[in-house]
């Protein structure tokens, strides 16, 4: 667990492209790449908390996640990053919730073909 290593620190970001490879893909809540796929990376949804107004959109966040220098007051300058959880809250859930347990973190890999 490196979370007190990152803390503050800002994320690099990586936006993959692959040689030879055509397509590169979040897939949500999966754990590993389907049939045919190669895994790039493995880890957990995250974004800010909703009640930030610059909420932003998930990303799949490496589980062994790097960080650059620290920057002092960091978290008052761009995303405070959160594992985004399953919230399944009635009884009746669609086929989504039969496949999560409420209050886990959400997983994703990075696959390439």
């Amino acid at each position: 667990d490196n979370s007190q290593e990152i803390h503050d620190r800002n994320v690099p970001c990586v936006a993959c492209h692959i040689q030879g490879r055509s397509l590169v893909n979040v897939f949500p809540g999966w754990q590993s790449c389907p049939d045919r796929w190669s895994t790039e990376y493995r880890g957990f949804l995250m974004t800010e908390r909703s009640v930030y107004a610059n909420n932003k959109v998930p990303v799949c966040m490496d589980e062994s996640p790097e960080s650059l220098e620290h920057i002092p007051d960091a978290d008052a300058r761009g995303a405070m990053f959160r594992n985004m959880e399953v919230v399944c809250e009635h009884k009746n859930e669609t086929s989504f919730c039969e496949a999560y347990t409420s209050g886990h973190e959400l997983t994703c890999v990075v696959c390439s073909v």
